[in-house]
């Protein structure tokens, strides 16, 4: 502390109007030194000042209060001068730094008349140099959208060190929003999620986790491309990473994260680089040869129609139920199924008929396939962490493909075959030879119908007005502006099976018919069930709802001799029977507003010990 500051005696905790009877005496011992040295000056010193003021016990308050500010601005200044500058000194070296605005059009020279030219050289007199331009011996990479959210470029390859200049172009279809970052190898999702956790300050920023250690970074720059309007360039120039390694690039906008992705291969020798085949490459997203093939004006064929009968069809696709890296297999013997190669699983298997992936070619691109036939075998292990797993591509055997990926450094291949007297054969060769077989067979208990509202896109294709929150089991999905038609219909018996919670007074469930005589809608409140259709309205009496965790079961089980309702510990029955589709979350007319979960739907009436099975 300085001198002038240690000299003065202060005392703290003392009640208002003491610290003047204290101070006083220490004071006035020191005056008559102070008369000596300073005889004749002492009202002309700051010193002097403060112990007149400090004879009037009233003024030691305001003494406190002074002294506490000018403390706390040396200790400001001491703590953050060295940073301020350091700060200053950066910006000064004019590192290339995150595009922020679209590029701009160079201009025509500006024609300077004679009245001007006064004027005109007295500003160039005072002008400094223009910096040279960082991106002119940068190699340009050009960005731009194909339909279905997918970049117009699914990879690149870069040498380590190279100067690139990456320019993105938002002439997307749809009119939409993007911007586009750089990642460290492995860290696409986690920037994602470091955004979501902003919360409302990501809009100031354009949806860029400015602070996220999982960003790519040159210097104290982030390399990424800020958010660009439809119409909008914009570019980032930078030095590839000495590193080798497959480096993301992304739109992490909320809902494009799904299909706005690519991959910068950086590698030492371009020449003699082994990257993926580009089918087989996980920086690609599922659909992006698709979205060429229909930028290019060749169309995208359904996935259902073009089954092969004399070979396995491969097909990258958003999944249901699965990540977002899953390939679709359908096998001449009309057993299908979905492989997750994020988390290297076998997620699930059906029979009948294969996709129908309208939804995800008349979207945006980041709606999911839906599944035609019958699910018959689900794998209910729980999604795998990646760790240290990498996934390696596929390639083809026999005309049937054998994934292929690392694991604690060895490559394992996994190959999925129909066998006779199930339903497939599931064999893994690991390292030294070693094999491991697991018949799979079909599940009779399994429903027809199920959606599990994991997914960020309900199962028609149609994003939710939220994104997913808790569930009961995994997540769920909100329905506040619109029921949808799941695809399943009412059989002459069922058995209908959902959780929800936060019910108002509205459709959980209804189905798509107007006949009076017939079950049409499962109306759902805090402490009230009705039943709309079926000749007559009812509810039962207000008594509170039996509850798990705030969510509410809701059954409804039908045949031939009538429908019942169960909601909560309620029931209600009926003579009569649903018909037609079912809409989950609202009628054509209301929303649930709600949240629903785990939806299953079987084609036969279940008894109570089937369901809890």
């Amino acid at each position: 502390m300085p001198e002038v500051l240690a000299s003065f005696p202060v005392h703290h905790n003392l009640p208002f109007g003491l610290e003047g009877q204290i101070d006083q005496r220490n004071l006035g011992g020191r005056r008559g030194r102070d008369l000596e040295q300073n005889r004749g000056k002492q009202h002309g010193t700051s010193f002097g000042l403060v112990r007149r003021m400090a004879s009037s016990g009233g003024c030691m308050q305001a003494i406190r209060v002074w002294l506490s500010a000018v403390v706390a601005l040396f200790l400001v200044v001491s703590m953050f001068h060295v940073p301020l500058i350091q700060m200053w000194k950066r910006q000064k070296a004019s590192a290339v730094p995150v595009s922020t605005a679209p590029a701009a059009e160079p201009e025509p020279e500006p024609v300077v008349s004679v009245t001007e030219a006064d004027t005109a050289s007295e500003a160039t007199a005072v002008e400094e140099p223009e910096a040279p331009d960082a991106s002119s011996n940068a190699r340009m990479v050009k960005i731009g959208m194909y339909p279905n959210m997918h970049f117009s470029l699914g990879r690149f390859v870069a040498q380590t060190g190279e100067r690139l200049t990456v320019e993105f172009e938002n002439d997307d279809p749809q009119a939409q929003p993007h911007n586009l970052v750089f990642t460290k190898p492995g860290r696409r999702m986690k920037v994602f999620t470091d955004m979501m956790r902003m919360g409302p300050k990501a809009v100031g920023s354009g949806y860029i986790p400015t602070k996220s250690r999982s960003v790519l970074k040159e210097g104290e720059d982030i390399v990424a491309i800020a958010l660009l309007n439809p119409g909008e360039t914009g570019s980032v120039t930078f030095n590839a990473p000495e590193k080798a390694g497959a480096y993301p690039f992304a739109c992490i906008y909320p809902g494009h994260q799904v299909s706005m992705y690519g991959v910068m291969h950086v590698v030492e020798d371009p020449a003699a680089a082994e990257i993926p085949a580009e089918d087989a490459d996980p920086g690609i997203p599922p659909g992006w040869n698709d979205a060429k093939n229909a930028a290019n004006g060749e169309g995208a064929e359904s996935a259902s129609s073009s089954v092969s009968l004399e070979a396995d069809t491969v097909v990258r696709m958003f999944m249901p139920d699965s990540g977002p890296a899953s390939i679709a297999v359908a096998t001449p013997e009309g057993v299908h199924y979905c492989w997750d190669a994020g988390t290297m699983q076998l997620r699930y298997a059906w029979t009948g008929d294969f996709l129908d992936s309208s939804n995800h070619f008349a979207g945006n691109g980041d709606a999911l396939a839906r599944v035609l036939g019958h699910i018959v075998w689900r794998n209910d292990t729980a999604p795998i962490e990646q760790g240290d797993r990498a996934f390696l591509g596929y390639r083809l055997e026999q005309g049937r493909p054998v994934f292929r990926w690392k694991m604690n450094g060895d490559v394992v291949e996994e190959r999925i075959r129909p066998v006779a007297g199930a339903l497939l054969e599931q064999r893994r060769t690991m390292a030294g030879g070693v094999e491991a077989v697991n018949l799979i067979e079909a599940d009779p208990t399994l429903p027809r119908w199920y959606w599990s509202m994991d997914d960020t896109v309900r199962p028609t294709g149609h994003k939710p007005e939220r994104l997913p929150a808790a569930g009961l089991a995994g997540r769920a999905l909100p329905f506040q502006e619109k029921g949808w038609k799941c695809g399943a219909t009412a059989a002459e018996a069922g058995t209908i099976d959902l959780w929800c919670r936060e019910p108002r007074g509205t459709p959980v469930l209804s189905f798509d018919h107007r006949d009076a005589d017939r079950i049409q809608a499962v109306v759902l409140g805090e402490n009230s069930l009705g039943v709309r259709g079926g000749r007559s309205d009812s509810a039962t009496s207000s008594r509170e709802q039996d509850r798990r965790d705030g969510w509410t079961r809701v059954t409804v089980r039908w045949d031939a001799n009538g429908t019942t309702v169960e909601a909560g510990g309620w029931s209600y029955a009926s003579g009569a029977q649903p018909k037609g589709g079912i809409v989950i979350g609202g009628d054509d007319k209301v929303a649930f507003g709600g949240w629903i979960d785990e939806v299953r739907v079987w084609d036969r009436r279940l008894s109570d010990e089937e369901l809890d099975a």
